[in-house]
C-alpha cells in the first residue's frame, strides 16, 4: 500500500511510505522516504529504490489512492505488477459525489457499491453493478466510468492478493481441527449439546428402527433413515433439529451416522489439509548501496501548509475568536474564556 502525508509538528516535507499487510496482525511499515513535496518526479525517485530494495523476482501488487505520481511510477518501475484502487478512498469519493442528499439515499448507494467490489463472481458482480447503476443514476454512471472494473473489483481482480491471509487461514484452521476432541466440530459439537438440553424433558416413542415420535409442543415425527423431521427443520438447515437431537443421543446413545459428514471433524481436517505455498527469495550479497536524496525542484507560490483531504474526508476548519484571539474550533459565542 503506497501512500504520501504531510509531517506533522515543525518538520516540513512529505513522508512517502509503502506499508505491508501481515494477515490479521495489521500493517507494517515496509520503506519511507522524506521529500519536500508530493509529485511525480518524487515518487518515481522512491519507488526505484524500493524496486532495489524488495527486487523484482517476485509478484507484488500494489494498492493506493489515484495520484498521477504513483499511477505513472508503478506502471513505468513495475510494469508487471497489479495495481489496485483503495476502496476506502473509492468510497469517499463516492460520498463525496452524494453529498447534499438524503443520508438514507446515500447509504444505500454506498451499501451497494461495497456489494459491488466484494462480488467473488463476475456473475454476481454483473447483477450488483446493474442494480448500483439503477439505484444511483448518472452520478454513480459517471463515478464508474472513471474506474475500470479490474482496479476495485474482486471479481475482475487478476492477482492472489488474499494468498498470504489464504495460507495463514488454513494453518490455523487445521490446527483447530487436530485439536478438538469431538466427533462433530467444535461449534456443531456445541450447537447439538444446546438442542439436547431443551428438548431432555422430551419424551420419545420408538415406532421402528428408525423412526420416533417425540411428544413435544406439538409433537414431532423423526426418520433417522431419512433425515427428516415433521417440524422441517432438519431439511431446512441440514443439522438435525432438537427433535432428532434428543433421539440420536438421548435415545440412542450418539448416532453420528445419522448426521452429514460434512458437519464431522474428519472433514473438516480434510478440507484444510492442504497449504499455500510461500514465495521464497534468495538473499542478495551485493552491498547496500547509498540512497540519495531526490533532485530538489523549487516550486512557484506560496509553499501548501496542510494536506488537501480526499472528497469525502471531513476536516474541521479553524478560525480567530474575537474574544480571546487564539486560533482553534470556538467562536465568541463558544469562548470559555
Amino acid at each position: 500500500m503506497l501512500d504520501g502525508t504531510f509531517l506533522k509538528g515543525k518538520h516540513k516535507g512529505i513522508l512517502l511510505s509503502a506499508i505491508g499487510k501481515d494477515g490479521d496482525e495489521g500493517l507494517f511499515p515496509i520503506a519511507f522516504g522524506i521529500v519536500s513535496e508530493e509529485t511525480d518526479c518524487n515518487w518515481s525517485w522512491f519507488l526505484n529504490h524500493f524496486r532495489d530494495a524488495v527486487g523484482t523476482d517476485r509478484s507484488l501488487i500494489f494498492v493506493s489512492d489515484r495520484n498521477h505520481g504513483i499511477l505513472e511510477g508503478v506502471k513505468q518501475i513495475f510494469p508487471d505488477a497489479l495495481h489496485g484502487y483503495c476502496y476506502k478512498h473509492l468510497t469517499r469519493n463516492l460520498q463525496h459525489r452524494f453529498r447534499g442528499v438524503a443520508p438514507n439515499f446515500r447509504d444505500a448507494v454506498l451499501a451497494q457499491f461495497a456489494n459491488c467490489a466484494y462480488a467473488v463472481t463476475k456473475e454476481d458482480f454483473a447483477r450488483c453493478i446493474q442494480k448500483l447503476r439503477a439505484i444511483g443514476g448518472k452520478k454513480v454512471c459517471n463515478f464508474l466510468d472513471g474506474i475500470p472494473n479490474e482496479k476495485w473489483a474482486n471479481a475482475h481482480f487478476e492477482g492472489l492478493r488474499i494468498r498470504m491471509l489464504l495460507m495463514e487461514q488454513l494453518s490455523d484452521r487445521l490446527g483447530d481441527g487436530n485439536r478438538w476432541t469431538t466427533v462433530l466440530t467444535e461449534s456443531v459439537d456445541k450447537k447439538m449439546r444446546q438442542l439436547v438440553d431443551k428438548g431432555r424433558t422430551w419424551e420419545r416413542k420408538k415406532s421402528s428402527e428408525t423412526v420416533y415420535e417425540v411428544l413435544s409442543t406439538p409433537n414431532a415425527i423423526v426418520d433417522l433413515r431419512e433425515k427428516v423431521c415433521s417440524c422441517k427443520l432438519w431439511q431446512i438447515n441440514g443439522l438435525p433439529c432438537a427433535h432428532a437431537a434428543v433421539v440420536i443421543f438421548l435415545e440412542i446413545g450418539g448416532g453420528y451416522e445419522y448426521i452429514d459428514k460434512w458437519f464431522h471433524r474428519s472433514t473438516f481436517v480434510q478440507s484444510y489439509s492442504g497449504s499455500v505455498v510461500p514465495f521464497v527469495r534468495l538473499d542478495n550479497d551485493s552491498a547496500d548501496s547509498d540512497i540519495g536524496p531526490p533532485k530538489y525542484h523549487p516550486s512557484r507560490g506560496r509553499p501548501k501548509r496542510k494536506r488537501i483531504p480526499s472528497n469525502g474526508k471531513f476536516t474541521s476548519r479553524k478560525m480567530r475568536c474575537s474574544r480571546c484571539k487564539e486560533v482553534g474550533n470556538h467562536n465568541k459565542k463558544t469562548c470559555r474564556k
